[in-house]
């Protein structure tokens, strides 16, 4: 699905639509659907406790494709805001509504099954809280509050300060405070999910701040990442199957769930932490470097990467 009808750019070149929007969105298409495997593996192997085979990597592998809607949110934000003179007049009304109205309208279908189908009960002040998301019926939604919270940090920020420079700078300080802030902030304890409980809130969000830097920078990126592409090619694959069984091993031996008293002891979360963001960012240079040489293009994933939101 993801690779039929994709065109290969001539040898020692970048193909022409790298990183271009059309692409972004193919990419994201194909990272939407990763992601809905991911979540029904994560059912059907009681996560990763019960072997079904070779699906069964999805279980782990899920931080790989929301980091990649993390990355194209921090490249995308960044590269409209320093090459479209008006972007933010329009920034509030566009972006917002694009995300809270499908995520809106899919927590009321939730209230209607948990009541209609399974008999649940709720006082108003619970329905409002479910729909609007001040509580997650689906926990699976909390991209959608933490995203908000970036796009507002980077509304007012480059609202406010001329120096786009100084704006940008300072976005990344708010979205290393909001990892620091969610990694403090422990497992919910109750049926219900809140926000920034639980280690998905954070464990992929780095690669925001790394889209940011590769838009700031796209032009010597590439070019660097082009001259020595095989060999950054190479490294990418050797490292992302590396990190991949570090990490498995960080969360098995260590996790984020307790602090276990042997080993690194406190600091075994910490160091969850790191191999995982580590894994990201290596898959996401991965795809890059896939799509400096490779152009994605079929009907069936452009049609999946216009309702990528819903």
């Amino acid at each position: 699905m993801t690779f039929f009808g994709a065109k290969r750019a001539k040898k020692g070149e970048v193909a022409g639509d790298f990183l271009s929007l059309s692409q972004s969105k193919l990419i994201q298409g194909y990272a939407c659907v990763a992601i809905i495997i991911h979540h029904l593996t994560q059912q059907i192997t009681e996560y990763g406790y019960v072997d079904k085979g070779y699906i069964t990597i999805f279980n782990y592998i899920g931080i790989l494709f929301t980091a990649i809607f993390f990355f194209f949110s921090g490249y995308g934000l960044i590269t409209s805001v320093y090459t479209k003179e008006d972007y933010l007049k329009t920034f509030a009304a566009k972006r917002f509504p694009t995300v809270l109205i499908p995520f809106w309208i899919i927590n009321v279908l939730g209230v209607l099954l948990v009541t209609l189908v399974y008999g649940a009960r709720y006082t108003t002040g619970e329905v409002v809280s479910d729909i609007f998301g001040l509580t997650l019926i689906n926990s699976n939604g909390w991209f959608i509050i933490e995203i908000v919270f970036i796009y507002i940090f980077f509304y007012i920020l480059f609202s406010l300060i001329k120096k786009k420079d100084v704006a940008f700078a300072l976005l990344i300080l708010d979205v290393v405070l909001l990892i620091a802030y969610s990694y403090f902030q422990g497992h919910d304890v109750g049926a219900k999910s809140h926000w920034f409980r639980g280690e998905w809130w954070y464990n992929s969000t780095i690669t925001f701040v790394f889209g940011m830097f590769f838009a700031r920078f796209k032009e010597r990126l590439t070019a660097f990442f082009n001259k020595h592409y095989k060999l950054f090619m190479v490294l990418a694959v050797v490292l992302l199957v590396v990190f991949y069984y570090v990490s498995l091993y960080m969360l098995w031996r260590y996790g984020y769930y307790v602090e276990n008293p042997n080993g690194l002891g406190k600091y075994g979360k910490l160091a969850t932490l790191i191999s995982q963001m580590v894994f990201c960012i290596i898959s996401v240079v991965f795809v890059l470097l896939l799509n400096m040489k490779i152009t994605l293009g079929n009907k069936v994933l452009e049609y999946i990467s216009g309702m990528s939101v819903e």
